[in-house]
């Protein structure tokens, strides 16, 4: 049973691994593991289906943005589509972020920011059942992801209102009772025959401070809900929601010609990812991926476990035998063992005189007298007979 050890406990780890890369695939192909409004995510709030269907356009590259928003190229036929933006009343950007975002306008690209559901736009008026007390930990741990991911927005660096980057305020109020959808200000923008309504989930609205820069796309409850703005060569696009962007809503309800207006005329779609909290890793597995080394990374972990099971596993080792231990048979042992358990000790002369016949009577006569005057130890009595077998007569 001790010799099966080491094989059970490497079946059971390799079952153990299966199980868990299994599920962790199950996992990332749902997209669950990616945060709300994500291009990766499969689910009804990931962008997924809208990636993959631009994707899919000829004419289009479409890629993610992993990293910091200010070392993103800046491309005349470019939109940066940022999805799912945390809802920061006030502070909604950095200096950095804010002359990125007037910068990279100017340049050419399109900006298009959709927020967030925000914590502030749930109902107060409304009264808490149990089952809100029974999640009121999971809501407040929620919570405070939502603000984390406002303060990694804002980098903690002299944050600057919307209000006065772009002279527009962004304002929540209550859920309307009737939910009404968003009603397009006009049945031809661009040139696209936009949809009399699309839906619409949240309750965040702007109020531009010069009604002369900024052009109403859609209204909600009498109040603009998307909107533009001309920046030098390029625009920027707030929307007050990201449902008409996730998977949900592109499965469920036709906003083509809403979507075509956000991503405009640009060949290069851009989905940013780092203000949902996901940044590219400089770790040395994140590299190896990179460089397409995880299967050197496989052959050294394979090698490791060799080690490892080498060191663990039981042998029984070789005896070095001493070279003044090993017994030297001669041709006369078998001789000598039978007569060590055939003839007593004491017995051992007078059954070799017994058996002595020579060929002369004389010899034996010598042999017996020699006996007789000997000493009566064996050896002594050997000794005098041989002796008197070489005397010459």
């Amino acid at each position: 049973m001790k010799k099966r050890t080491p094989y059970l406990f490497g079946i059971l780890l390799a079952v153990f691994a299966f199980g868990l890369a299994r599920i962790f695939q199950l996992r990332l192909n749902s997209g669950d593991i990616f945060p709300a409004y994500s291009s990766e995510r499969s689910d009804d709030v990931g962008l997924a289906a809208l990636y993959r269907a631009l994707s899919r356009l000829p004419h289009l590259q479409v890629s993610r943005w992993i990293r910091s928003l200010p070392e993103l190229e800046q491309e005349p036929s470019q939109t940066v589509i940022l999805a799912g933006m945390p809802f920061v009343r006030g502070t909604a950007m950095s200096s950095e972020d804010a002359d990125w975002l007037m910068q990279t306008a100017r340049s050419g690209t399109r900006i298009v920011i959709a927020f967030a559901p925000p914590e502030s736009s749930l109902n107060p008026q409304k009264k808490p059942d149990t089952s809100e007390k029974k999640n009121a930990v999971k809501k407040n741990d929620e919570k405070k992801k939502e603000e984390n991911k406002s303060e990694d927005l804002t980098h903690k660096l002299d944050p600057i209102s919307l209000e006065k980057t772009l002279g527009v305020q962004v304002k929540v109020r209550m859920i309307l009772d009737h939910a009404p959808p968003a009603v397009a200000s006009s049945n031809n923008i661009d040139g696209l025959n936009m949809p009399q309504a699309a839906e619409w989930m949240n309750e965040i609205y702007f109020e531009p401070e010069n009604n002369s820069l900024w052009k109403t796309i859609c209204r909600r409850g009498g109040s603009p809900v998307l909107i533009e703005r001309k920046v030098g060569h390029g625009s920027i696009v707030l929307a007050g929601d990201s449902y008409f962007l996730t998977n949900e809503s592109v499965a469920r309800h036709e906003a083509t010609p809403l979507i075509t207006w956000i991503v405009g005329d640009s060949l290069h779609i851009v989905f940013d990812e780092s203000h949902l909290g996901l940044r590219e890793e400089t770790s040395i597995a994140a590299l190896a991926r990179r460089y397409g080394l995880g299967g050197a990374m496989l052959l050294l972990l394979g090698l490791v476990a060799l080690y490892i099971w080498r060191r663990t596993a039981v042998f029984v080792p070789v005896i070095a035998q001493d070279s003044d231990s090993i017994l030297e048979i001669d041709h006369t042992a078998g001789l000598e063992s039978l007569l060590r358990r055939s003839v007593p000790a004491g017995e051992l002369i007078d059954t070799c005189l017994a058996e002595f016949k020579p060929p002369r009577a004389s010899d034996r006569a010598r042999v017996v007298a020699a006996l007789e005057k000997a000493d009566p130890y064996p050896v002594k009595k050997y000794n005098a007979a041989a002796h008197s077998l070489r005397i010459k007569t």
